[in-house]
């Protein structure tokens, strides 16, 4: 709406041209307003990445625009003060309104996802594969990797497939480990674990020479233990 009411207000400067007092107070004005503002945004830029919070994102993206929107107009107030063309104002008015705009639409876009609890992305699912392959000598198969978002926090599940001669024991320290080497990565994650005994390998060693198997897509469950029920058991 914001950008709109520019646009609006451009259109009615080019319309009906005005001229421009005071000009090299309202730089000043500009340029210091653009140099807080900038730094301002730089700070709930970097917090809105460590929580993943649309909130400080958008409260972020606010003070950059608000930066361009400065040195806009101070740009357009020295361009016209040099030249006498009233007509740059309201156009470079526009072209920051556009901006502005465009800017709302990819962030209204991004805040979607974590309302609807969506996967990680798929550069995180493949970090997730590589830190479980650190692992990969003391499992026989990793399978139905899940993952989702909400708000700051990631939640990550799979099934582990371990030796049938595996104790409790040995199995509660590796599942300690990878949960401790995801959370070393995603800190806010929440890992669940379910341990199934080596019946339950979705192929055979000779079909699946890699200890480490997520389905036929990254992300996406197996069919074959997708029907199953059991509960995941929580690390």
């Amino acid at each position: 709406m914001a950008g709109l009411w520019i646009i609006y207000e451009c259109i009615h400067k080019l319309l009906q041209p005005e001229p421009i007092h005071l000009p090299w107070l309202g730089i000043g004005v500009m340029l210091l307003g653009a140099v807080i503002n900038f730094i301002v945004s730089r700070k709930v830029s970097r917090a809105a990445e460590e929580t993943h919070s649309m909130a400080m994102k958008s409260n972020a993206l606010h003070l950059l625009t608000d930066v361009y929107t400065s040195l806009g107009v101070a740009l357009s107030l020295v361009l016209v003060t040099y030249t006498g063309w009233y007509v740059l104002d309201p156009l470079i008015g526009i072209v920051l309104a556009l901006y502005i705009m465009k800017e709302a639409f990819h962030l209204t876009k991004e805040s979607f996802p974590p309302l609807l609890d969506a996967s990680l992305t798929e550069e995180e699912e493949m970090q997730i594969t590589e830190i479980v392959k650190q692992f990969c000598d003391r499992y026989l198969e990793v399978h139905d990797l899940r993952t989702r978002r909400s708000g700051p926090n990631e939640f990550i599940d799979f099934h582990l497939v371990l030796a049938s001669g595996t104790s409790i024991e040995e199995a509660h320290h590796l599942c300690d480990d990878i949960e401790q080497a995801i959370k070393n990565v995603f800190n806010r994650a929440q890992v669940f674990i379910h341990v199934e005994p080596e019946h339950e390998k979705i192929h055979d060693s000779d079909d699946a020479p890699s200890p480490l198997l997520f389905g036929d897509e990254i992300g996406h469950g197996h069919p074959e233990t997708e029907r199953r029920s059991e509960p995941a058991r929580e690390r």
